[in-house]
């Protein structure tokens, strides 16, 4: 399956990244970037797979009969902090 982002999804995600080193969710910005990639490559690799959801109303100002998918992440990737 071929999955294409929307330039303004590949903006917001490269901002992201950014955003969450620089409110030092990772201690490195590398890590950010990875912890993203990571996310952008389960969705291409597996949205058909994934179980769908019916998108609230609010999201019909993007269109019609609209779904969404969650991502759960359960790795702990290198340079992200967590409280014990």
């Amino acid at each position: 399956m071929n999955v294409a982002f929307h330039p303004l999804v590949i903006n917001y995600l490269d901002q992201l990244a950014f955003d969450l080193y620089e409110k030092e969710y990772f201690g490195f910005y590398e890590a950010a970037c990875e912890y993203i990639y990571k996310i952008v490559e389960d969705i291409s690799n597996n949205i058909h797979l994934k179980p769908h959801n019916k998108a609230p109303r609010h999201f019909t100002k993007h269109g019609r009969n609209m779904y969404y998918i969650t991502y759960q992440s359960t790795d702990k990737l290198p340079g992200m902090y967590s409280s014990m």
